[in-house]
């Protein structure tokens, strides 16, 4: 099942989307929290990184930010887990 915006898609499509995705958060959200220290770190990093480029988005001028947001964000957190592994380990 794919997610269009045509006028006759059911609006069924985006409540089961959003539904897995809310699954999906609430099964890893806790496993990377509560794991150790490296794990809360570089997840903390990534969510400050896609906030700051989320805030950076609304100016009319950086719009075209918001395409890249969590691509932006993962690899910020693949950056920063070598900073944080060298801190914790």
């Amino acid at each position: 099942m794919s997610v269009n915006k045509t006028k006759e898609a059911s609006s069924w499509k985006y409540v089961l989307s959003g539904t897995f995705m809310l699954c999906l958060f609430s099964v890893y959200i806790p496993v990377l929290l509560f794991g150790d220290n490296v794990q809360t770190a570089v997840m903390i990093t990534g969510l400050v990184i896609a906030l700051a480029l989320g805030v950076l988005a609304k100016n009319p001028k950086l719009r075209w930010l918001s395409e890249f947001i969590m691509a932006f964000s993962m690899i910020g957190g693949m950056v920063s887990s070598v900073f944080w592994a060298k801190l914790f380990l």
